[in-house]
Order: structure tokens, then C-alpha cells, then sequence
């Protein structure tokens, strides 16, 4: 018989799901994830996930209640309560002008259920709403009385069809915390480890819907009676819709944990996601690794009250305050960039220290994900930020936006340009406010552009840019000496080293060296040509055109030597690396690279010998 404790347990440490249990993101189908951007080679979760194991268990599907007596019952009773809700608002809203933003977060939570996921999706419109609402509705409190532990273990035995005591050793019937759609409790399996169960609260699958319907009407109306100008509504409804309805089956969050657990243990980075027990999962349960440690919020509050004690304790154990900066940031990065699947709510809540320093996250209900277009934008954008490349930057932030309208930018152009420029002075200027050094201060003022320009940023961005705010903010508050420039350098750089190697194992096979001795082969056909048009053209228009074309003479054979220098270091590379580097270094990434090329090393460095010499002889016939 299972042991269920009644005694609500220490709320200090345990896995806690954060204060918003935000929107589920399903991931999108691997096989999408295989095209090459820009030559570049894309991050393919396809690849670390390929050989992952196979999902253990099975799933458990529940029968919903679908009474229509009882449904239409509660759709009467909800829709004349949110009827009356909504008038108060209106008037409330109409006469109160500097409470507004205060005023629409009440409503959505006192409204509850589907109507907080809305204000949680309108928190990341920074192009639909100005900045004074979004950073309110960040704040709505997603929360409801837990339901009694009867019912919680009602809703388990009948999701996974076997009684609570053949599933677990210990349950523990008081709930860490209660949120909108599920709350979650402590527990132990049979062999000894801890866990935590999250469980969709009893009947709430029935709420939802009807919020669903309710917020459809609603926005047909005001699109109708123009209240929403500038703002698609049908289209965030739509949105909402989608993502209501993933979060309400848990499979979705199941599937969620599983992939970014598996990633996250993949790669070089400190971080780590907890392990699914998926056997004891369903579409209202989800059971998973319980995380042990110090959570991010308690290292916060301590470096702002200056408790050192706490402090130095917490160092002993490898937690420090800016070795924990750098890694949430490069956690981040590494997440969005080379896995392209982010936990996309990395606020202190979900985040927790455990033993010897490692970063590990909870809640995914929030996961984000980037295909491979955006992927590239945000990267390239990215990127010229932190190398400070201005028009660069500007051209990527166009391509990351929704359809742009046919007018003149030129003054957009230069508001960005500036907001750029400003930015990176701020970030080398030592004692700079956090606000204006973090990258949340480019991007509010950046959305704020976008607002009072009508342009729009899809969702997927935005989710993007919403973690690496929220990464950042949290950073430095940990280190405000921290050098993001500096972090993000470092980490393209890495990357560029990563794509290079890449490129070496993946596109220097033994099919792409044929092919490009062909293509040499090919290009020896027309060398004469070329050199007899070289030699009999280029005097002639010496003669005729003597100081322009002088210089032109002199660039081409310039240019001409460069090449076949590097033709000679390529060739040299390939060789010495199969030659030495393997013998004296077998671990660097430069034997790696070379010994991917298996047995045809040899005609690639070829190939670059005679590229080497064609080149000379270009150079003699046209001196």
C-alpha cells in the first residue's frame, strides 16, 4: 500500500514548477531541419536526436466529461461571470488612464483560465502592445486552489490505469504549488528515486474551452466594431487557441522535457534538463527527475541583501556568482544557436544551482523553437550585433520581421541605427545602469520602434529575444562586470570553429572530391584561353589606358599570387595534417578534420597542389 505523507514538505528546495505555467510549444518535425543556410551548416536536432534511445512506456489517455447538460450548464454560469467582468473593466479601463496597464491584469486574472494565457501571449506582443503593458502582464499571477488529493489521485490511477500504490512508494498529498491548469506534487518510485508528478487539475479541459469560445467572440466583435486597430486579433486568437490547446494534453510537455533533456546532456555546457519517466506519463500526468540544489531567485536575493555568508557557502560548493553568469548565458546561446530548441522562460524561478555548479532547468511548458530561415536571420543579426557591424544588423532585423509595408524606412533606418550605436557605447561605458547594458534595453526600445512603426515580429522571435532578455537581465544582476560582448564573441567564434570542422567532415566526402576534380578538370580545358586573353589583352590596355589599367595589372597579379599562397597552405594543411598532426596531436580538432577525409586526403591536397601550379603558371605567362 502506498505511503501518502499529509504533511506538506519544505517548499525551499524541491522541483517547483515557476510561478507561470506558461504555454506548451510542441517542437516541430525534425525532418524539416535539414537544409543548409547561406553554405553555412545548420544546427540539425535531427542529427543528437537520431541516435537517442527509444521512448520507454506507453501512453494512458483519459475519458473527458462530455455531458452536454453539464457543459451548457457551465458555459451559462462562466460567460455571465465573464460578462460581468468585462463591463467593469470597460468602465474601469475608460476612466482610469494612468492604471490601465494594471487594470487589464486584473481582469485577465480574475477571469482566470484561458483568459491569463492570453495575457501571457499579449506579455511577448512588444509590437502589438506598448512597453508599460507588456512588463505588467509579465507579472499575471497564474494560480488556483489546489484541488483536493482524492481527486489528484483519482485523475492518476485513471490516466495511467493502475493504483496509486503499484506506481509509487511515497506520494505526498499536499501540493508544492497550484497553478491555472495543474498542480504538482512530491513523490518516490518504487526503486528509491525521488520524483515529481505534475497532474492537470480535475475538469479544467471543460474551462478552457469555453474561454476559447468566449475570446472568439470577443475579438470578432471588436474587429468588427474597429477597437482593435492595428492589431490582428482573429490572428491572436488563433495563436492562442493553438497554444491552449497543446498545454491542456501534457503528451505535448512530455515530449518536450525528453528532447531538451537528451540535448542539453549532449553538448559541452554545464547544463542539464531533468530525465521523463514516461511510464508514468499521460495526457493529464507527467512524472519526472526531481532536481536538487540552490535555486536561482534564492542566489539573487541573497547577492542583493550582500549576505556573503550565504554567499561563500554556496561557493564552496562551485556555485558562484559569475561563473553562474557566464554559463546561463552561454547556456542560452548554445540553446538557441546550435540546437535551435530553447527553454524560452529562463526566468530565476525555473532555474537552479545544483551541486558543483551546474545549471539545471524546470517547467518546459514554454518551449520555443527556430526553423531554418529564422534560424539564420536571428543568427546573422546576433552575430553583427556583437561585432558591432551597424548595417549589417539593421538589414537582419528587416529580414526577421513579418511582411514589410511598401513605404519609406530611411527614417526607421536611422532610429534603429542609432538605438545600435548607443547600445554598444553603453555596453563599454564602465558603471552603466543594467537597463541600458543589457540587451532587454536594445530590445524594448527596438520593439518600441517596431510598435510606432506598424511592423511586426513573428512569434518564434519573439520567444527568442523574450530568453535571451530574461538570460540576460539575470546574468547581470549576478555580475554586473560581466562582458556580454565579450560572451557572445567568444561563443561565434567557437561556432565558426564548429562549422568549420563540420564542413570538413561532412562536405570534403570522397563524392565531393571527385566532383571537384572534375570541376578542376574542366577549368584546365580553358586555362589557355584564359592566359592567351591575359598576356595579349591586359598590354594593350596598359599601353592605351597606362595609369588605370597599370594599377589593375598590378592588383590581378597581387591577386593572383594570394590565391596561390593559399592553394599551397591548403595543400600543406591537408597533408601535414594526415601526416603529423594524427601522430602528435590525434585529439585537436585539426586531426579530426584531416581524418575524416578517410583514404582520399591525398586527392584533396593534389587537387590544391595543382590549383597551386596552374595559378604560377598564370602568373609567369602574364608577367
Amino acid at each position: 500500500m502506498v505511503h501518502i505523507v499529509p504533511v506538506r514538505v519544505d517548499r525551499s528546495m524541491p522541483f517547483v514548477v515557476g510561478a507561470s505555467l506558461a504555454f506548451v510549444d510542441t517542437v516541430c518535425p525534425f525532418d524539416t531541419f535539414n537544409v543548409l543556410i547561406d553554405n553555412r551548416p545548420t544546427p540539425d536536432p535531427s542529427a543528437a536526436l537520431a541516435t537517442l534511445p527509444p521512448l520507454p512506456g506507453e501512453l494512458h489517455y483519459a475519458r473527458l466529461d462530455r455531458n452536454p447538460m453539464k457543459l451548457l450548464l457551465l458555459y451559462i454560469s462562466r460567460t455571465g461571470l465573464t460578462a460581468a467582468r468585462t463591463w467593469v473593466f470597460l468602465v474601469s479601463f475608460a476612466f482610469r488612464r494612468a492604471a490601465r496597464p494594471r487594470i487589464l491584469r486584473r481582469y485577465l486574472e480574475r477571469c482566470g483560465a484561458g483568459f491569463v494565457k492570453l495575457g501571457q501571449v499579449l506579455a511577448m506582443r512588444h509590437d502589438f502592445l506598448p512597453a508599460e503593458y507588456c512588463q505588467e502582464l509579465m507579472g499575471l499571477l497564474d494560480q488556483l486552489p489546489s484541488s483536493p488529493a482524492a481527486e489528484i489521485v483519482a485523475t492518476i490511477e485513471a490516466e495511467l490505469g493502475r493504483p496509486i500504490g503499484e506506481l509509487f512508494a511515497e506520494f505526498d498529498a499536499a501540493p508544492l504549488s497550484s497553478a491555472s491548469v495543474a498542480q504538482v506534487h512530491a513523490a518516490v518510485l518504487h526503486s528509491g528515486e525521488q520524483v515529481v508528478v505534475k497532474v492537470k487539475h480535475p475538469g479544467i479541459d471543460a474551462r478552457y474551452r469555453i474561454d476559447l469560445l468566449n475570446l472568439r467572440i470577443m475579438a470578432w466583435l471588436g474587429s468588427l466594431l474597429g477597437i482593435f486597430r492595428g492589431i490582428d486579433a482573429g490572428a491572436v486568437a488563433r495563436e492562442l487557441e493553438r497554444i491552449i490547446l497543446e498545454e491542456l494534453d501534457f503528451r505535448h510537455e512530455a515530449r518536450n522535457i525528453y528532447v531538451l533533456h537528451e540535448l542539453l546532456k549532449s553538448d559541452q555546457v554545464d547544463h542539464y534538463g531533468p530525465a521523463l519517466h514516461r511510464q508514468f506519463c499521460g495526457a493529464s500526468v507527467i512524472t519526472m527527475e526531481r532536481l536538487r540544489g540552490v535555486w536561482m531567485r534564492e542566489i539573487l536575493t541573497a547577492s542583493d541583501q550582500g549576505d556573503e555568508e550565504r554567499l561563500r557557502q554556496w561557493s564552496a560548493q562551485g556555485i558562484t556568482r559569475a561563473r553562474t553568469a557566464r554559463l546561463l548565458l552561454r547556456s542560452t546561446l548554445e540553446q538557441c544557436f546550435s540546437h535551435r530548441i530553447f527553454h524560452a522562460d529562463p526566468h530565476a524561478g525555473n532555474l537552479i544551482l545544483m551541486e558543483g555548479g551546474t545549471l539545471g532547468y524546470v517547467d518546459f511548458g514554454t518551449i520555443g523553437w527556430l526553423d531554418e530561415k529564422l534560424w539564420s536571420e536571428q543568427f546573422a543579426m546576433n552575430q553583427a550585433i556583437a561585432t558591432g557591424q551597424i548595417h549589417r544588423a539593421y538589414e537582419s532585423i528587416l529580414d526577421t520581421l513579418e511582411p514589410l509595408p511598401d513605404t519609406d524606412l530611411s527614417g526607421f533606418e536611422m532610429e534603429v541605427k542609432t538605438l545600435l550605436m548607443d547600445w554598444l557605447f553603453a555596453t563599454k561605458v564602465p558603471g552603466t545602469p543594467i537597463q541600458e547594458r543589457s540587451s532587454a534595453g536594445l530590445f524594448l526600445r527596438l520593439f518600441d520602434l517596431l510598435r510606432r512603426q506598424g511592423l511586426n515580429m513573428s512569434l518564434p522571435s519573439l520567444r527568442l529575444c523574450r530568453a535571451l532578455m530574461i538570460s540576460d537581465i539575470i546574468s547581470l544582476r549576478l555580475d554586473p562586470n560581466l562582458d556580454r560582448l565579450k560572451e557572445l564573441q567568444d561563443y561565434f567564434d567557437d561556432q565558426a570553429r564548429r562549422d568549420f570542422e563540420h564542413v570538413l567532415a561532412q562536405q570534403l566526402s570522397w563524392n565531393a572530391v571527385c566532383a571537384t576534380t572534375a570541376g578542376i578538370a574542366r577549368m584546365m580545358q580553358t586555362v589557355p584561353d584564359a592566359v592567351a586573353f591575359l598576356r595579349k589583352r591586359l598590354p594593350q590596355f596598359g599601353r592605351q589606358y597606362e595609369k588605370a589599367v597599370g594599377g589593375f595589372e598590378r592588383a590581378s597579379l597581387m591577386a593572383l599570387g594570394n590565391l596561390r599562397t593559399l592553394a599551397v597552405l591548403v595543400a600543406l594543411a591537408i597533408a601535414g595534417g594526415r601526416l603529423f598532426a594524427l601522430r602528435v596531436w590525434p585529439g585537436s580538432w585539426w586531426a579530426r578534420a584531416t581524418g575524416s577525409l578517410g583514404d582520399s586526403w591525398w586527392l584533396a591536397a593534389g587537387a590544391s597542389a595543382l590549383i597551386a601550379l596552374m595559378l604560377a603558371r598564370m602568373i609567369r605567362k602574364f608577367r
